[in-house]
């Protein structure tokens, strides 16, 4: 799935990002989960909670058929939905400011696209269990330094594919609403991973990164990480 995931996670256009948010004092929160961010909603956390209670019972790994991927893709709108209304809601930058963060946040979109073109991996672009897989790849890395194996990846997409194909609410959200979630799933993860690269420099960063890694981990899992394992067969949660 991303067997140049080790070279991106080095790559220049992160280490600039995590420096411009620090020039511009935007706070972890606004980082992270703020008010305007769907994965915040009461209806998101109601998704994945539904999403984890499906994935497996504690100590047992999720297995059967792959299902296609189809069933958790969406048709996507022309253009970005979230990074101008994000943008916006950081009410204590300027206007200048909030159109470099906006800009910002379209390139990380941007750039997580070329990443599964590079990869040939486009089968996971507009795709919700692609963007869920990759925030838990990114949350493994930030809290562990360790990458997922290449059949690791693939065991996670197919249990994440698996749960959000049977539950109902998913299948009945909007192509718009699935859009907003996949956005919001690459930018909070990749502000993670922008946050863990400053951290070498900067131990407040780095203990950033590790809260909102911790908190996808929550989230999209109902669990810590330190209870998740990954495994070729898909999720072992505990």
């Amino acid at each position: 799935m991303f067997p140049l995931f080790t070279s991106v996670l080095r790559c220049t256009r992160i280490l600039v990002l995590a420096f411009t948010l620090g020039v511009l004092g935007v706070p972890a929160h606004a980082q992270g989960l703020p008010g305007s961010n769907p994965l915040s909603s009461t209806a998101t956390q109601g998704l994945f909670k539904a999403m984890s209670q499906q994935l497996t019972t504690p100590g047992t790994a999720v297995t059967g058929a792959p299902q296609p991927l189809a069933l958790s893709a969406f048709r996507s709108t022309t253009g970005r939905m979230l990074p101008a209304r994000m943008a916006a809601a950081m009410a204590h930058l300027k206007s200048g400011e909030q159109e470099q963060i906006e800009a910002l946040y379209v390139e990380l979109l941007d750039g997580y696209d070329r990443l599964l073109e590079e990869n040939g991996e486009t089968r996971l672009r507009n795709n919700v269990a692609g963007a869920v897989t990759y925030a838990l790849m990114i949350g493994h890395y930030v809290l562990s330094g360790e990458e997922l194996t290449p059949p690791q990846q693939e065991g996670l997409l197919d249990t994440v594919n698996q749960a959000l194909a049977a539950i109902p609410a998913f299948n009945t959200m909007t192509d718009a609403r699935k859009q907003e979630l996949y956005e919001a799933l690459i930018l909070n993860a990749s502000m993670a991973l922008a946050l863990h690269q400053e951290g070498a420099q900067d131990p407040d960063s780095e203990t950033d990164a590790q809260d909102l890694a911790q908190t996808l981990f929550r989230l999209l899992l109902g669990r810590d990480h330190g209870s998740v394992e990954f495994t070729p067969a898909g999720l072992r949660l505990n």
